[in-house]
């Protein structure tokens, strides 16, 4: 991939001719402090569970939650636990803000709609509530970003160590990492399949390296091989057994239960507890094809939904906040996909494999807006490149005398 092109390319630079990047970083940053400092603790299951499991792998040498991946724990242990966290989670969340624009830049090619998309993400609410929930997100998305930067800048080796920290906080890139760099090779950077093959055999050795530490210690608490977490049973079976309706995989919720493990409950081995519930979950797909597709339908509209699916988060002036940020961008990324060149998809051709394979695994499995959410950043950045050339594109077509 040829170097960008970082002249200001559109009006809007005059007005963003005296503002940096370091101002919006600060503006980040103080945005996400005042949410922290204003918004009550949301109390998340997940959270608590991260900070336990983080403490015990830390100070027993095992998980005490077997479906979760080990960084995310450490890194809340590493923190001081659930407040000490956040800051942790504040500061990569404003990290996002530098990554946004600087893959803005890359992507668009002009350092107008690149300061655009960093202003917009300092104060986006997806953004800010996710710094400071206690979750996965900020630190698993910036990570994300940080490897994608990579790849746009032929860092191959440094993107491949990011992808399988990535994996470490959450496997959901696990079986997609191959293709995603065989896209960035063949289509980004035109390479030939010998480079793609060498820069796929390069992640392989640093995937092993990576993940032996984690295998071990499975092997020494499970006393089997236990490549990634205890969870992909438990998330396909909470997306596809007889009671689900909703889509997704809340249990004892306030719209109902998606799921009933009371029947797994008798079964202590966790290795065979996980595997009880795939055969579950397949044997109910199996016998109920149709409803398996009106599930995944379902899911489909679950994950792009344009505000929270929660009750407590179906409050007006959070689906309006909501929907003047998430849904305006997602309306500017259609119109950049629009008005885009085949030369600006080829570009984007890994940000668009991203978005199918998250799409089908969650169509699969369950589905929620959390899980959308590291797209967010790049539908950000082409929602803002979007709007600014609809409104390029409508001030060139009006009369000059009307200009």
């Amino acid at each position: 991939m040829s170097a960008p092109d970082l002249a200001p390319s559109s009006r809007t630079a005059r007005w963003l001719g005296r503002v940096h990047i370091g101002h919006i970083l600060v503006l980040g940053f103080l945005a996400r402090l005042f949410v922290f400092a204003v918004l009550p603790d949301q109390h998340f299951a997940d959270a608590r569970a991260y900070v336990d499991t983080g403490r015990a792998l830390a100070t027993t040498g095992f998980m005490s939650v077997t479906n979760y991946m080990p960084l995310y724990p450490l890194w809340t242990w590493v923190w001081g636990g659930a407040w000490g966290v956040k800051i942790g989670d504040i500061l990569v969340s404003t990290t996002m803000i530098w990554l946004i624009w600087r893959l803005a830049a890359l992507v668009t090619k002009d350092t107008a709609a690149a300061l655009v998309a960093a202003a917009v993400s300092s104060v986006y609410p997806h953004f800010l509530f996710y710094a400071v929930s206690g979750l996965t997100e900020s630190l698993y998305t910036s990570l994300l970003l940080s490897a994608f930067l990579c790849f746009y800048e032929r860092r191959f080796a440094g993107a491949s160590v990011l992808l399988v920290l990535t994996i470490l906080v959450r496997p959901t890139l696990d079986l997609l990492a191959p293709l995603l760099i065989a896209s960035f090779v063949l289509a980004v950077h035109r390479g030939s399949a010998r480079d793609a093959a060498y820069r796929i055999a390069q992640y392989a050795c640093i995937y092993v390296v990576l993940m032996t530490p984690w295998w071990i210690d499975n092997y020494l608490h499970y006393r089997s091989f236990v490549r990634l977490d205890l969870g992909d049973g438990i998330v396909l079976y909470s997306g596809n057994n007889p009671i689900n309706t909703s889509g997704g995989g809340v249990v004892g919720g306030e719209k109902g239960s998606d799921a009933d493990m009371s029947a797994f409950a008798s079964i202590s081995d966790p290795v065979k507890k996980n595997a009880a519930l795939e055969h579950a979950a397949w044997d109910f797909i199996k016998a109920n094809p149709e409803r398996f597709i009106a599930l995944a339908g379902v899911k489909f509209v679950r994950f792009w939904r344009l505000w929270p699916y929660a009750g407590e988060y179906e409050k007006p002036w959070i689906i309006a906040a909501s929907l003047l940020s998430y849904g305006l961008a997602l309306s500017g990324s259609i119109v950049y996909l629009g008005l885009a060149g085949p030369r600006n998809l080829r570009v984007l051709v890994p940000v668009l494999l991203l978005a199918t394979y998250l799409t089908v695994v969650h169509m699969a499995t369950i589905g929620s807006i959390r899980y959308r959410f590291p797209l967010e950043p790049f539908i950000v950045i082409c929602g803002t490149a979007g709007a600014q050339r609809l409104f390029d594109a409508l001030r060139s077509a009006r009369p000059s005398g009307a200009r």
